[in-house]
């Protein structure tokens, strides 16, 4: 779920704060109330995900790069 949420960023010089589309008008009015100089951006990066659960990873690439692919082991045995 993480990896295909609206991102933003940052930047200190100059001080201003790049959000892509899909923040509520809330959240940007709060960010604005704040002091942020807000300034819309288009999409950002490419994210790699990967999650453990026991012994098993599962990968998952950007849905914004459709043709991204994303591989790792199914299962692995921990040497303890």
């Amino acid at each position: 779920d993480a990896t295909s949420v609206p991102r933003m960023h940052h930047q200190w010089l100059p001080d201003r704060l790049l959000l892509e589309s899909g923040f509520s008008p809330d959240t940007i009015a709060i960010l604005r109330s704040r002091g942020h100089d807000i300034q819309k951006a288009p999409a950002m990066g490419s994210l790699q995900s990967v999650i453990r659960r026991g012994n098993e990873f599962r990968g998952a690439s950007d849905p914004r790069r459709p043709a991204a692919g994303s591989v790792g082991p199914g299962a692995f045995e921990a040497n303890e």
